[in-house]
C-alpha cells in the first residue's frame, strides 16, 4: 500500500492507532477534497450506499480470499454489471482489481453489515458528512450510471 492509501491493509488489525490513522487520513482528505481517492480507497461503501439509493440497486462487497473484511463495496445490476465511483465495470475487473481472482461471487451487503464496519471506524461526526459528500459526488458523477 502506498503512503496515501488510506484503507485498513486486510490483514490489518482494527486496533485504536488504525483507526485513528484511518480516521485521520479521510479526515485530510476531506479537507484536500481528493474525493476519488476518498471514494475509491477508504469510503467506498460510502459512495456505494449513495448509488444503492439513487439506483435502487442491491450492494455487493468484495473481501481479499481468505478474510471477510470489505475490500471493496459496490452496487450491481444483474450477475456481472457493476458501478462504483469509477463507473461501469463488469465484476471481473472488481475482482481482478479487489479481491484478487476468485471464482466466489461478491457477497450481498447487509444494512446490519454495513452499519457493522461503519461502527469500526469510530467516525464520529465524520460519517454523516462522508455520506452527505457521496451523495453529492453521485450527483456531480451522474452521467456514469445508468439512468
Amino acid at each position: 500500500m502506498t503512503e496515501s492509501t488510506i484503507a485498513l491493509d486486510p490483514n490489518d488489525e482494527w486496533t485504536p492507532e488504525n483507526v485513528k490513522r484511518g480516521r485521520d487520513r479521510i479526515a485530510a482528505l476531506i479537507c484536500n477534497r481528493d474525493y476519488e481517492l476518498l471514494f475509491t480507497e477508504a469510503c467506498c461503501l460510502f459512495y456505494a450506499l449513495a448509488l444503492q439509493e439513487k439506483l435502487g440497486m442491491p450492494a455487493y462487497y468484495e473481501c481479499n480470499p481468505g478474510t471477510d473484511k470489505l475490500r471493496h463495496v459496490f452496487v450491481m445490476n444483474g450477475k456481472t454489471q457493476c458501478y462504483d465511483y469509477e463507473g461501469p465495470k463488469d465484476i471481473s475487473a472488481i475482482a481482478e482489481k479487489y479481491g484478487g481472482w476468485r471464482d466466489v461471487p461478491p457477497t450481498p451487503l447487509t444494512a446490519e453489515r454495513a452499519r457493522k464496519d461503519i461502527c469500526k471506524r469510530e467516525l464520529g461526526d465524520l460519517e454523516a458528512s462522508i455520506l452527505n459528500l457521496a451523495r453529492s459526488e453521485f450527483l456531480g458523477r451522474r452521467a456514469l450510471y445508468p439512468q
